[in-house]
């Protein structure tokens, strides 16, 4: 799998200029606020709440689907008023809301997997997924744009896997339990939503400020040293998150065992990143040179810093998932507005002060290091 996505990076920068990679880049930004949003989206109370009745589930659904062409309709409207990306990129633009609208739509079939503890029937449906992505960039890339591929192999990846969890999780179902209180799953997976919508936007708010200041070109060598770097957390933290966060739901109203969990795993994922972003940190002279086709050193340059912020951001990550499990979604909700608050403050005053990139990069690890920190006190 990890092979698969570093090959898919390698082909990326291989065939990509830097505004090119800017091009992908929003793309790459639509479907990350759709895992954001959608992913599991209310179906995370399909997860967390093991008390739950089929109308409780079709609830769930009903306003997911009702989010998913809110958010359609408003990402259809920003592009059409933005004006230029439409003109310049339609098909991206299309296979962008469609990756959209299938992401909300199609979560649910693993959030069931999950719930029934068939991590290694989704792990296997990822696994033939990408496979079938990169099968088709290898086949097509030599014949037709190279960022139409790559956007239409990365949307045909995610229609496999959601087939392929459809088909899996037929054998799983809700219970018709009357017994079930509505509200408290509703407003659980609303808060959810809500917190992991503000995470998104004040999880991306150095895209758009590059995007912003430097333009596409710049966004592009920035979005893909963020790639290389985060590509341990998006490997390392999944795994710890779907094998902790139904056990650790499981055994939130037992204080000791709880306490144990938490411990636990925050102290294996530690030891575990902070070992893999060493290493990765003291080869990325060697690892992007491999990768990208990078004439200026703007994806080195970046790399260095953003590789730092990554393995900042991986703990933060555990910690959040963590409260979420423990039922803390209220909280998050509370903490992740101050933090956007403060983050598109900061997005001014790099602005107003015309601070160069490195400066605004620096400045962002120690605002990570100092969320992760107050996290850690909760």
């Amino acid at each position: 799998m990890t092979l698969l996505q570093v090959t898919m990076y390698f082909f990326l920068g291989r065939f990509l200029e830097y505004k090119e990679l800017g091009i992908y880049a929003i793309f790459q930004l639509v479907f990350r606020l759709a895992v954001a949003l959608f992913e599991p989206g209310m179906y995370v109370a399909v997860i967390q709440k093991h008390e739950l009745s089929s109308k409780v589930f079709q609830m769930l659904g009903r306003i997911q689907n009702w989010l998913a062409l809110a958010g359609t309709v408003i990402l259809l409207l920003f592009f059409l008023l933005e004006g230029n990306y439409y003109r310049e990129n339609p098909y991206i633009v299309l296979l962008s809301l469609f990756l959209f609208t299938m992401i909300a739509f199609g979560s649910r079939y693993p959030a069931l997997l999950t719930r029934s503890f068939q991590q290694r029937v989704i792990s296997l449906s990822q696994i033939v997924s990408s496979s079938f992505e990169f099968l088709c960039v290898l086949i097509f890339i030599w014949h037709f744009d190279p960022v139409f591929i790559f956007a239409l192999a990365f949307c045909l990846r995610f229609l496999v896997f959601y087939l392929l969890c459809f088909y899996f999780s037929e054998n799983y179902s809700i219970s018709n339990r009357e017994d079930v209180e509505d509200k408290k799953s509703l407003r659980y997976a609303s808060y959810q939503v809500l917190n992991q919508g503000v995470s998104f936007v004040q999880g991306n708010f150095d895209s758009v400020l590059v995007t912003a200041i430097f333009g596409l070109r710049m966004l592009g060598p920035y979005n893909f040293a963020s790639e290389i770097s985060y590509l341990l957390f998006s490997k390392i933290n999944p795994i710890f998150n779907k094998a902790s966060f139904p056990v650790l739901a499981r055994h939130k109203d037992e204080p000791i065992l709880r306490q144990q969990l938490v411990s636990g795993t925050l102290l294996s994922h530690a030891l575990i990143t902070l070992s893999f972003y060493v290493l990765l940190y003291f080869n990325l002279d060697l690892i992007v040179p491999l990768v990208f086709k990078d004439p200026e050193g703007l994806i080195l340059q970046f790399s260095k810093f953003i590789c730092v912020m990554a393995m900042i951001r991986s703990v933060n990550n555990i910690v959040f998932s963590q409260l979420l499990a423990l039922g803390e979604s209220a909280y998050l909700l509370r903490w992740n507005l101050a933090v956007l608050f403060f983050n598109y403050l900061f997005i001014a005053v790099i602005y107003f002060l015309k601070a160069d990139i490195n400066q605004f990069l620096i400045i962002n690890i120690f605002v990570s290091f100092s969320v992760l920190l107050i996290s850690l006190k909760k």
